[in-house]
């Protein structure tokens, strides 16, 4: 609980932290101006708790790093997963895209595909069967259940070049099969 003291410091520099916040927007475009200044806003708060006047500082020079370090943590968290999203956005378990089954998809009339119009679909089967757990269902989830490369890559925690790789050898290993 924060006294009133670290209240009142709080309160009189608000405008440090807009100051800090429009600072960053200068800087970068990972962040809207709402996220940034929710961040500076966290590391005023955490800098008025953690302030110690003994140390000879000035409370003003201490808030400010505290506010960029706080922002730099979050670049570097967004920096260490660039280009996934968090598996629980995408309305898909990878339990059940482990165990998607060729059958339930063509079988489905509702399944966002072409596949369902194609009359020869054991040859389909049987192509996709010579894929393995992971290529087969990644192919399924893209091109038949109709998810993006970015969904698929969240739903198994991967980066999305690294799904798109996955997805782009599966495709060619399927059209040497269907070629050769």
């Amino acid at each position: 609980m924060l006294s009133r003291e670290q209240i009142k410091l709080i309160e009189d520099n608000i405008n440090l932290a807009y100051w800090v916040a429009n600072r960053w927007m200068r800087k970068t475009n990972k962040f809207d101006k709402d996220e940034l200044i929710s961040l500076s806003m966290l590391g005023l708060v955490k800098s008025v708790y953690y302030f110690n006047p003994d140390r000879g500082v000035k409370f003003s020079t201490y808030c400010t790093r505290s506010i960029d370090n706080e922002i730099l943590m979050q670049i570097r968290k967004m920096r260490s997963r660039p280009d996934t999203i968090p598996a629980s956005k995408v309305d898909i378990r990878k339990e059940r895209a482990n165990h998607l089954d060729t059958m339930d998809i063509f079988n489905d009339p509702d399944a966002p595909c072409k596949f369902k119009e194609v009359e020869d679909r054991h040859l389909i089967e049987e192509l996709l069967m010579d894929l393995d757990q992971r290529e087969r269902s990644m192919i399924l989830l893209h091109y038949i259940e109709g998810y993006s490369r970015r969904e698929v890559a969240g739903i198994y925690k991967l980066h999305n070049k690294t799904a798109s790789k996955i997805i782009t050898e599966a495709m060619k290993k399927l059209r040497k099969l269907v070629s050769g």
